[in-house]
């Protein structure tokens, strides 16, 4: 607007000034303003329109002076427009470098606030435990979305919050970020509750689980998309390194369980292998004297028949032994005592 009336304005000076007083140098003005603030395309309009108020003010000009056009207040005409043109020029390179400009400080600003997030989440990731990675979570939240505090509110602790857990509830369903403004009921009732001029709730979710949600409370009631962007980000890392500590957690348990039945298991046969040890002993023992002829003279058949029995008596025996020397050697025995089996 301000362009627009200061081009009408040195249009009008134009039009009441005589040929030999070429005020149109003064429609420069309005495209030096638009450079500062506008964009190309209108800085565009405004040099078309001011090389057409530059032609129209010089053949008013000639008109008013009775149909006569000055060759020097043509020439003076001329330059206005080559340099009605130039500041144009000029103003549209002043835009891009600008615009350039505003682009690098962005990508900056977004490169500095990745590195921030992934710094956060590092220091989030460095212990395997739930118990520490909650308190990790608040502490890191807080430092990177600058705020005051923040806390964690576990799904299961939802419905016994008054307002609180509407608000922990609203955020779990949409899967979002909510950023809790006085501008409407809802979030002055729950900012009532917390004493805040405003909150971000960042949902700790990772796909089906639903961990909680972390309430970061503001220094001040304006949260820029920028924050909440960011907030987002970190939510859904948080939630990744929660929902590996929990995964951790199911293995550890699930290999407790696996060494309790196998310590079962390994009982088991230490305790079968040394109560065969005695039987088979007594039993191999037996028939090597019945054998070597101490209970009398032995059929050939039942001689054949007595050594095939000594034999797999022997074999069960070393079987019991392998046994016990393996469930020894699992419960920590490294050097148990061997049972030698003599024909």
């Amino acid at each position: 607007m301000v362009c627009v009336v200061a081009l009408l304005g040195a249009f009008v000076v134009d039009l009441l000034t005589p040929q030999a007083f070429v005020a149109a140098i003064l429609l420069d003005t309005p495209i030096v303003l638009s450079s500062l603030g506008g964009s190309r395309r209108f800085t565009a309009g405004l040099v078309v329109a001011a090389l057409l108020a530059n032609v129209t003010a010089g053949y008013v000009n000639g008109i008013v002076d009775h149909f006569h056009w000055d060759a020097i207040g043509i020439g003076d005409r001329i330059l206005a427009g080559l340099s009605i043109v130039f500041v144009g020029y000029l103003g549209t390179a002043v835009q891009d470098e600008g615009q350039r400009a505003g682009r690098s400080e962005e990508l900056a600003q977004r490169a500095h606030r990745e590195a921030e997030l992934g710094a956060a989440i590092e220091r989030v990731r460095t212990s395997l435990s739930e118990d520490l990675i909650v308190p990790a979570i608040e502490r890191e939240a807080t430092a990177l979305l600058a705020g005051t505090s923040t806390f964690f509110v576990p799904a299961s602790n939802a419905r016994s919050l008054p307002a609180l857990g509407s608000l922990v509830a609203r955020t779990l369903d949409l899967g979002d970020v909510v950023a809790v403004r006085e501008s409407d009921a809802f979030g002055r009732t729950v900012l009532e509750e917390l004493r805040a001029p405003a909150a971000l709730a960042l949902p700790i979710v990772d796909g089906e689980r639903r961990f909680g949600v972390a309430i970061v409370l503001t220094r001040d009631a304006t949260i820029a998309d920028e924050t909440v962007t960011l907030a987002s980000a970190f939510a859904r890392q948080a939630a990744g390194a929660l929902a590996q500590a929990r995964l951790f957690a199911q293995l550890a348990e699930r290999n407790a369980a696996l060494e309790e039945r196998n310590a079962v298991i390994r009982d088991l046969v230490y305790a079968l292998s040394h109560d065969l040890r005695t039987p088979l002993s007594a039993l191999a023992m037996t028939m090597r004297q019945a054998a070597a002829g101490d209970y009398g003279a032995l059929p050939e058949p039942y001689r054949a028949i007595l050594e095939h029995s000594i034999v797999a008596t022997d074999d069960v025996a070393r079987l019991a032994e392998t046994l016990l020397l393996v469930a020894r050697f699992e419960s920590g025995e490294h050097r148990p005592e061997r049972w030698t089996n003599r024909r």
